[in-house]
């Protein structure tokens, strides 16, 4: 039994370690920052004064970097005894954004319930929405 299990467990690692590599050929190649930057549309529109949570250059506050694009509080999922080991799930929507946009559909998905009975299974709560202030908040700890 031990065996077969560490067979399998062996296999899965190759398996793992093979989807790593072709991930990192794909889009961990030299100058792949400058490439994917140059196919994500620029805007100089800001709602926020950002200036004051960035670290980033003032031309571009939000840097591309590799976002989740389906993040909400079901694909996060964190060990309940001490609320550690975070690990984040169902990453099949990844890719190359702004930074910002993990940030966005965190704040829309606030108000949606992808849980529910009825219809499509998704329900929206306008009153769930963040404040402004809870917002503001949140910004500022993602741009630390």
């Amino acid at each position: 039994m031990q065996e077969r299990l560490a067979l399998e467990t062996s296999a899965e690692h190759q398996k793992n370690l093979r989807i790593a590599r072709t991930l990192q050929e794909t889009f961990l190649f030299d100058g792949f920052e400058e490439h994917f930057e140059a196919l994500i549309p620029q805007s100089t529109y800001s709602s926020l004064d950002l200036h004051n949570y960035t670290r980033a250059s003032s031309t571009n506050p939000f840097p591309t970097v590799l976002c989740h694009n389906d993040i909400h509080q079901n694909n996060i999922l964190m060990r309940l005894a001490d609320n550690r080991d975070l690990l984040i799930i169902d990453n099949e929507y990844a890719g190359w954004n702004p930074m910002a946009m993990d940030l966005a559909v965190y704040i829309n998905e606030t108000m949606i319930n992808n849980t529910h009975p009825a219809e499509n299974g998704v329900k929206e709560y306008a009153d769930n929405l963040m404040s402004e202030y809870e917002q503001e908040q949140m910004i500022k700890e993602y741009m630390r």
